[in-house]
């Protein structure tokens, strides 16, 4: 095609014109590094909120079912509950907050039973075990390693729990207290529960709860647990008025709508680089085309139409834009997948750790490439690339042939 030759010829000439040949390696050079940055910043933003959500999928029920006081007929309800086909596991809990003493001071935590096999698919600490094991028994606790780092203590050291029921329990069926010993020690990746959850047995939880029978609510497992409100609607219509639902996402909400907006903001202030990388074809294909006055008029004369001119400034901004944004999204892609090594390498030449593990909790950077997003990113630089090249090209197509060679 005649435009594009032209366009391209002009673009990158091998004559006097080198400054504009330079400004227009240095246009693709800032629309590419633009497109890189927001490639590699949106995919670990993407990443880390999928490791996160993922973290606390470990450590949080598909479904919680509660009422506003202890559930008595929690079998019952369990078995109700396994009937829906979506669900994989059912478990009455307890839960709540105590005191725990060691070395004559005193901390709060939280409680939580765990059931084993029946929980396993409902909390995977078996996924989060650093050392020990992750199904107590009785008068055995399972800590999180802040908490143990807290307290100074390790495999086979003695807690001592105090009792909520025991200190108004009159007929002496609750204890004040229990010594626990501690048989594990799990590292789950997120600060608050490594510090205050410990899990124990359902036995001892009654206990500590003044519970006979009684348990504060029933964890459920689902297959897909981003369906879990088809569940929900399900279980809605089953199960009795009193008992309140509520799914993961419900549970977390403000915390995955911060990430969500972060992520969003985040987005929207980097896509300003685009434009201002896009601002540089404008300043290149003006100076191109105040270069280009002599060669427009003579275009005219032998008969190119304002449309013709127009395309060939226009095919120069899609030369430079097309050629930053493949050249920035290769870079991109190439710079995710190999963001470990890259940080490691960093790290061993500046001596500094710039992703230490002891601060985030993750072995590596925790990366992911959407396709959707990727798209978004290419179609938004093409488009801002183009509209920066639509002034100049209307520009140069408005030059009459008598004008363009009056000073010639």
């Amino acid at each position: 095609m005649l435009s594009l030759r032209l366009a391209t010829r002009f673009l990158f000439s091998r004559k006097k014109e080198t400054f504009i040949s330079v400004n227009a390696v240095l246009s693709i050079g800032a629309v590419a590094l633009s497109v890189l940055v927001l490639i590699v910043v949106i995919s670990v933003m993407t990443g880390f909120g999928l490791t996160l959500r993922e973290k606390i999928m470990t450590m949080t029920p598909h479904l919680l079912l509660y009422a506003d006081s202890a559930l008595q007929d929690s079998e019952i309800l369990v078995q109700r509950i396994l009937k829906d086909p979506e669900v994989l596991s059912a478990c009455p809990y307890i839960q709540g907050f105590a005191g725990l003493e060691h070395k004559n001071r005193f901390y709060g935590i939280a409680i939580r039973s765990f059931v084993a096999p029946n929980d396993f698919q409902i909390l995977r600490l078996h996924d989060t075990l650093k050392m020990g094991k992750i199904t107590p028994n009785k008068s055995e606790i399972v800590i999180g390693t802040e908490l143990a780092k807290s307290l100074e203590v390790g495999l086979g050291d003695k807690l001592t729990v105090l009792g909520a029921a025991g200190l108004e329990d009159k007929e002496g069926d609750f204890p004040d207290e229990i010594e626990f010993t501690v048989v594990g020690i799990y590292e789950s990746g997120l600060h608050d529960y490594d510090q205050t959850q410990t899990f124990i047995s359902l036995a001892d939880a009654k206990l500590l709860y003044g519970f006979h029978d009684a348990v504060h609510g029933i964890g459920v497992a689902v297959k897909d647990p981003e369906a879990v409100s088809q569940v929900k609607k399900r279980l809605l219509m089953d199960m009795p008025s009193e008992l309140v639902i509520r799914t993961w996402l419900e549970s977390n909400k403000a915390f995955f709508s911060a990430l969500r907006t972060e992520k969003n903001v985040m987005f929207i202030l980097l896509a300003f680089t685009i434009l201002i990388a896009s601002l540089n074809i404008v300043s290149t294909l003006v100076m191109l085309v105040m270069e280009k006055v002599k060669d427009i008029g003579v275009l005219k004369a032998i008969g190119f139409s304002k449309f013709l001119i127009l395309r060939i400034f226009l095919f120069q901004g899609i030369i430079i834009g097309c050629v930053g944004t493949v050249l920035g999204t290769l870079a991109g892609i190439a710079f995710v997948q190999n963001i470990d090594t890259l940080e490691q390498g960093l790290a061993r030449w500046t001596g500094f750790e710039v992703f230490p593990g002891d601060v985030y909790y993750f072995d590596h950077i925790p990366t992911e490439l959407n396709p959707e997003t990727l798209l978004l990113i290419v179609i938004l630089s093409f488009l801002l690339t183009l509209l920066a090249s639509v002034y100049p090209a209307f520009r140069a197509s408005r030059f009459s042939a008598m004008e363009a060679l009056r000073y010639e």
